[in-house]
């Protein structure tokens, strides 16, 4: 079974959540930038969490699903329909053979996360299936899907591939769509302190050159000339460039840097980070550890409650 892509849209890639444990050979984690989202369109559909599915950022793909598929729709808004049809988001949707589902432009966050039951089948690569676009390797080919493209499917899950679609949606509380002026917590290093007082004061502006490796915000905090060894780095850091203008981390972030590095976005806001275009705006909040710690525990506690109770919507 497979999908065809009818139109790539900008930046159109197959994503999972990602492949651990690499850092030490110059390779990313990886994977969907908002997890969240990721997480629930596979819960869905039956999947498992860690299932490759359909990463769209901006601007949407067209797909034709050849045979029957079931799917979920989950994060930004792109305004999917079929012909005339509008398909809801969050929730379980049947789509008949030979169905194309178009996807438009992105409001209400950056990414949208299509999974399909069964998952998106193509190769494993250090242990995870999506696309390290800098690398050039995972998902299909290393690249963007483009027009043209096959994307090959696993066995679908007959309990769900056969079930009408749910009649209800995902609580707000699950998604991850900046809103306004975004908060944004952090965990700040004592190592250079003395930048995290500028950092609070400041609302940010998210660039357009942002992209997988990180999130650049226009605002500077002040220009300097300090410079470190280069040392590891990791998903959420706050690196100040000689410019004074912040720099996050993302998924495919370099895995070495010689910039300051003033704090770390708690895990729990990394999926927001992930949902915010150009022009996006944010605010950061000072916390310690145990607070973040806390606050990723109960969401982990609120996903699990979720699969849970979508697993109870369908026959054993």
């Amino acid at each position: 079974m497979s999908v065809v892509v009818l139109r790539g849209g900008l930046q159109t890639t197959i994503q999972d959540l990602g492949r651990p444990g690499h850092i030490r050979y110059g390779v990313p984690e990886g994977g969907a930038l908002d997890s969240t989202a990721m997480r629930v369109a596979n819960m869905l559909v039956g999947n498992e969490r860690s299932a490759a599915g359909i990463e769209m950022t901006i601007d949407g793909a067209h797909l034709l699903f050849e045979q029957p598929a079931t799917i979920a729709i989950c994060g930004a808004d792109m305004s999917a329909a079929i012909g005339d049809t509008s398909l809801p988001q969050w929730r379980v949707v049947n789509i008949d053979a030979n169905a194309t589902v178009q996807f438009g432009h992105a409001s209400g966050g950056a990414r949208t996360y299509v999974a399909i039951a069964g998952g998106v089948d193509v190769p494993i690569v250090l242990g995870g299936r999506g696309t390290n676009l800098v690398g050039g390797f995972g998902g299909l080919d290393g690249r963007r899907l483009h027009t043209g493209d096959r994307i090959e499917l696993g066995p679908g899950s007959s309990k769900h591939a056969t079930s009408k679609a749910m009649s209800w949606t995902i609580d707000p509380a699950h998604r991850s769509m900046p809103i306004g002026i975004t908060g944004i917590r952090i965990v700040p290093t004592q190592r250079f302190d003395t930048y995290l007082p500028r950092l609070l004061d400041h609302t940010f502006t998210v660039s357009g050159v942002s992209d997988r490796m990180g999130l650049r915000l226009n605002e500077s905090i002040g220009m300097h000339d300090e410079s470190i060894v280069s040392e590891p780095t990791l998903v959420g850091a706050i690196q100040l460039p000689p410019d004074g203008c912040p720099m996050i981390l993302m998924k495919d972030h370099q895995t070495t840097g010689g910039y300051p590095i003033i704090a770390y976005v708690a895990t729990i806001d990394l999926p927001m980070l992930g949902q915010m275009q150009p022009g996006s705006t944010l605010r950061f909040e000072a916390i310690d550890v145990e607070r973040a710690r806390k606050l990723l525990v109960a969401h982990e506690r609120g996903l699990r409650q979720l699969e849970i109770a979508i697993r109870l919507q369908y026959p054993q």
